[in-house]
């Protein structure tokens, strides 16, 4: 098993994210291991990296979804590196075509692992957590990023909506920005 200090060193273009929240949430989805993971909002490719050193343990399969299509030459080192693993699909999440793309690649396979890190309105993560969250196994991990600062679209989505009793905060951030949360689906 990869550690993230080992996949750290292997990283071509890192993530968008505080490295200490990011390190804690790669060991928490490492511990579930996953066959299956979801992104939602891939950008360069930073998580996706980290997601797919898991997953080619588990020789498993990852699905990233991001609305920009030029998402594909700027995450071209991904397959060329982890080959049938990276599965890209260019659309909106709240598409109902772009979910219907998801469900094929599944082929009736659940998720282990979700990570909504798409449009950060509160409208649009609201969506993508009850769209997608069905698609999660029970004992899976769904992942938000930006929970922080509360009152923007995500993180008061994450103190307003979700009333699940399993849920925890990943916050090592002085700046009132970043933060993962966590939930542990029953």
């Amino acid at each position: 098993m990869l550690s993230f200090v080992e996949v750290s060193k292997l990283k071509v273009v890192y993530p968008n994210q505080i490295e200490e929240e990011l390190h804690l949430l790669f060991d928490e989805v490492q511990k579930i291991k996953p066959k299956v993971i979801l992104e939602i909002g891939v950008e360069n490719g930073g998580t996706a990296f980290f997601w797919l050193s898991i997953l080619k343990e588990t020789n498993g399969i990852y699905i990233g979804i991001d609305v920009d299509p030029t998402v594909v030459k700027r995450t071209s080192y991904l397959l060329d590196r982890f080959g049938s693993s990276f599965n890209l699909i260019i659309g909106n999440s709240v598409a109902e075509e772009t979910k219907e793309r998801v469900n094929k690649i599944l082929d009736k396979k659940s998720v282990d692992f979700l990570f909504i890190d798409g449009d950060h309105s509160f409208n649009a993560v609201k969506f993508d957590y009850e769209a997608y969250k069905p698609l999660v196994r029970s004992g899976g991990i769904i992942a938000f990023h930006d929970i922080l600062p509360r009152e923007g679209g995500v993180g008061r989505f994450w103190l307003t909506e979700l009333k699940e009793k399993n849920k925890i905060e990943i916050i090592k951030s002085s700046t009132n920005k970043y933060g993962i949360g966590v939930i542990y689906k029953p």
